[in-house]
Formats: C-alpha cells, sequence, structure tokens
C-alpha cells in the first residue's frame, strides 16, 4: 500500500521537470548554420538586424528588434532546423490578413513543449493563402524535424525589405481554427537575445568585431561627400530630427555646433557589429554601447583625463546592454525614442547620453537605464541624466555656475571614450572621438571644445624684460577679488 501511495507522487515529480525544461532556451540551445548555403560553404550566416537593434520609424509599430534576422545567400538557398539534434514543430501558422503577411512561421522545440524558436518569413508561395494553408499543414505540430534538415526558403513579402529569416524565442498555445495546431499568440511573450543561446559559444568566435561609422545625421546631413568625426552633438530637450536640430541652433550654426558646445547636450554615436565574412555590411546595431567624457590638459595636448567623480555616480556610463526582454512597442515608445536619432532603416544611431546612473549590476532587464524623462543633475543619485550638462556647476555651488572657476565641467577641450560590445559578444573596443577623420587609417583625435562662459580678467600683470640678464622684473601686478566689488595694486 505504502508503495502504491507513492508512486502518482514520483511520477508527478518527473513530468513537472520535464515541462520545466522544455520552457527555457538553455535547453534548446541553437547552433550555425541556419541556410543551406552555409553546410558546404563554412561562411557564418549574415545577421541583417540583431536583438535589440532599431526597426521602424514609427516607435508603436514594432518597436526593438525581438531577435535576429539572417539573410540567405539567395532566393534558392533553404532555411535549416538549426539544432544539432532532432527536434518537433510546436506550431506552424500564417497571417490572416493581406498587410499583415509576411510567410509562415514555424515553432521549433522539444516534442511536446509549449516553448520553443519561432523561424518566420518562410515559403514563398505564388498563391499566399491556400499554399500557406497546405505549408502549416505539412509543418503541423508533432511533425519531426532531423538536425539540420532544409525547411524551406524564405518569401518576399516587402519591396523595402530584403529577403531573410526571423528567429526569436516564444510561447505556443493551441488553435484550433490554423492548419498547424499551435500558434505564437503574442510575439512579445517570452523573449531572450539567440546569440546567448547557442550550443557551443566558439561557434561565435570571430563572428564579428565592433568598428564605428559616421553618425549618419553628420555624414548625411551636414557633411555630405566629405571626412567625419564619428560624432554628432545636439542641444539637449529638441526633437530627435535633423530639421529640430537646425531650428534650435541656427542655419548659420549647424556646422558651428559640431567644433563648440555649450549647455546641456546630447551625443549620437553609431558604433556597428561588422561582420568578418561580410565586412560591406554595416547595418547592425552592438550589444551594448556606453561613454565616458575626458578633458584635456591645456598643456599637453596628447593627455585626455577623466572628469569620473564619486560624487554624482559620473564615470563611464552605459546606455542599455541587449539582453533580457523586450516589451510591446505601445509600452516602450518612450525607450525605443530616447535610444535612437532621427531613426532610419539599418542605422543604429544611438543617443548614448540618454542614460541615467544606475549600477549596471542594478538593472532588472538590459534597457533599465535608459533615460525617457527631462534631463537632470543630482549629486546624490547621478548627475547628467539624460544629457551631458556642460554647463553643471560643482556641487558645493547653489544654482548655475557665474564663473568658469566654479563649473565642474569648465570651459575647455573634451573628447568622448565610447565603448561597445558586438552583437556576438566576442569583441569589445573603445574609441575617442571626435577625430579629424573617422575613415582614415590612423584617426586623429580632436575633441570638442566646451564654451559655456564669458572670458573676463582676474589679474594684469606688468614685466620688464633683460635681454642681458636674462631675467623679468614685474613692474606691476593688479588683482580682482570681484569684479564688481573691490581691486588692489601690487608692485
Amino acid at each position: 500500500m505504502n508503495s502504491l501511495k507513492l508512486l502518482p507522487i514520483i511520477i508527478l515529480l518527473c513530468c513537472s521537470a520535464a515541462v520545466q525544461a522544455t520552457t527555457n532556451p538553455e535547453d534548446t540551445r541553437l547552433s550555425f548554420p541556419f541556410f543551406q548555403s552555409g553546410q558546404s560553404s563554412g561562411i557564418s550566416d549574415q545577421l541583417m538586424v540583431g536583438y535589440g537593434d532599431y526597426t521602424t520609424t514609427i516607435a508603436s509599430e514594432e518597436g526593438l528588434h525581438m531577435g535576429i534576422d539572417l539573410y540567405p545567400e539567395s532566393a534558392v538557398d533553404q532555411v535549416l532546423n538549426p539544432f544539432n539534434t532532432t527536434m518537433f514543430s510546436i506550431g506552424a501558422y500564417y497571417a490572416d490578413t493581406v498587410s499583415e503577411y509576411t510567410g509562415c512561421i514555424i515553432g521549433i522545440g522539444p516534442e511536446g513543449s509549449d516553448y520553443g524558436w519561432a523561424i518566420e518569413h518562410l515559403g514563398p508561395k505564388p498563391d499566399k493563402y491556400a499554399d500557406a494553408y497546405d505549408w502549416c499543414s505539412v509543418h503541423t505540430r508533432g511533425t519531426v524535424l532531423s538536425s539540420g534538415m532544409p525547411i524551406d526558403t524564405c518569401c518576399i513579402y516587402s519591396s523595402s525589405i530584403p529577403r531573410h529569416t526571423h528567429i526569436q524565442w516564444s510561447r505556443w498555445e493551441l488553435d484550433q481554427f490554423h492548419p498547424g495546431g499551435y500558434i505564437m499568440p503574442n510575439p512579445w511573450d517570452a523573449l531572450v537575445n539567440p546569440f546567448s543561446f547557442f550550443t557551443d559559444s566558439t561557434e561565435l568566435s570571430g563572428y564579428d568585431q565592433v568598428s564605428f561609422k559616421a553618425a549618419w545625421p553628420e555624414i548625411w546631413f551636414l557633411y555630405p561627400d566629405s571626412t567625419n568625426t564619428g560624432i554628432f552633438f545636439l542641444p539637449d530637450g529638441i526633437a530627435e530630427t535633423c530639421s529640430a536640430y537646425v531650428s534650435t541652433v541656427g542655419e548659420e550654426n549647424k556646422f558651428r555646433f559640431q567644433d563648440i558646445i555649450y549647455g546641456a547636450v546630447d551625443i549620437v554615436v553609431e558604433p556597428f557589429s561588422e561582420l568578418l565574412d561580410y565586412p560591406d555590411n554595416s547595418g547592425c546595431g552592438v550589444y551594448n554601447v556606453g561613454y565616458e567624457i575626458l578633458r584635456q590638459n591645456p598643456l599637453d595636448p596628447d593627455d585626455w583625463q577623466t572628469t569620473e567623480s564619486s560624487q554624482g555616480s559620473w564615470g563611464t556610463r552605459y546606455l542599455f546592454t541587449a539582453e533580457g526582454q523586450i516589451e510591446e512597442p505601445s509600452v516602450w515608445v518612450d525607450i525605443y525614442e530616447a535610444l535612437f536619432y532621427d531613426r532610419c532603416l539599418f542605422e543604429n544611431a544611438y543617443i548614448v547620453t540618454n542614460s541615467g546612473a544606475d549600477d549596471p549590476s542594478s538593472w532588472q532587464h538590459g534597457w533599465d537605464n535608459v533615460w525617457t524623462t527631462v534631463a537632470d543633475d543630482d549629486w546624490t543619485d547621478g548627475i547628467c541624466r539624460g544629457a551631458w550638462n556642460t554647463f553643471l556647476a560643482n556641487p558645493d555651488v547653489a544654482g548655475d555656475p557665474s564663473q568658469n572657476s566654479e563649473a565642474f565641467f569648465p570651459d575647455g577641450r573634451y573628447a568622448v571614450d565610447v565603448t561597445a560590445v558586438s552583437h556576438s559578444r566576442t569583441d569589445t573596443v573603445t574609441m575617442r572621438l571626435p577625430v579629424d577623420d573617422l575613415f582614415s587609417a590612423s584617426p586623429t583625435v580632436e575633441g570638442v571644445v566646451v564654451d559655456n562662459h564669458i572670458p573676463f580678467i582676474t589679474r594684469v600683470a606688468v614685466y620688464e624684460w633683460d635681454p642681458v640678464a636674462d631675467t623679468c622684473c614685474k613692474l606691476y601686478a593688479g588683482y580682482w577679488e570681484d569684479f564688481e566689488q573691490t581691486w588692489e595694486v601690487s608692485a
């Protein structure tokens, strides 16, 4: 009797453990290649859009990219089952309206699982819906998919978007009206970064490296057909568009503001993951990006000193890390708009200064530190949150600085160290900007001038030079304690 009573409990525990395992992408790891062409060529699959990259101009439509997109080598290149073990279809379906049709979607995972990897934009068919219905019937839930077997080619569904397949982690549920048995009811329900879940991390070794390109508003809007500095400055608090920039600084100052800045400033940079097998592809973003402000030693132009301060939690600031759950576009409109400048397809122009002061170890998800409200400064919680406030006073000064000596960022020349990590996490690069020409083999750091204060005289001295004795004799010196109050003379 005792053994009979224990038997149901033992069975329950085993079943529970099995179901739990299938909900975790750790148990369902991906593996290259994703395309048939990669089985013989040895060339890595080409990333088109990474996890958390820019997607569309309208933030509420799609928001941060929910997975990874990969290009096929050709129209006949078939997508493979990207696992080194046998897997199963956990569902298949297609969109219901012409405007939403983007090909067929199959979910792949362990047998009977409700979680797995969705592979999208499959099955180019002349008659979308009749053939798509049959496609899903063939790939219905429970269909066996052997390791590396071809599934289908990618479809073309937009004249502005190249042929590609999309991979993301997903949850599936029963839907009796679809021939594939199960569907993905909410694409934002269970998101993770696919690059975090490869069978062997060495597969990603040599996949990509961090490079920098012109912050696109600079090269396309300010300096077409010329050299570029790799960075773009704009006043904080204006709409993130080129037209708003010009209307704020004035047509006559749109070039000058890239050399001399003042007040609260935003910084735009464009690091990207350069794919080593496809060096011409510069459309991907990065896994994370951060910045640090350095000040030039006026006596040594090659000496750039950190402005780091324990007060105000000021030092290297990270904008985001493409890890963890991405929320629906309607929820994260403010985050999306704070991340990217004057948004454009395949351009990840990051506004790195739209970051808070939180330590990355305290983040609940990878975009916790994106600053979405009005920029502010707090010497306890963090200064320069949401903008680089070049007009910030020292912590012992109330209000704004009245003169250069009271400024936390005194007038002078500054540079920005930008640190980025590639999408595969295999390369980290720090670049000091602005430079004279980003495309040069050995660019020279030029920096940018902060100019907030009107110069005024605090001391006048007169000396007589004796060329024979090679000496100077002070004849007169005037010191002003306060330019509106008293002054004294010494000789």
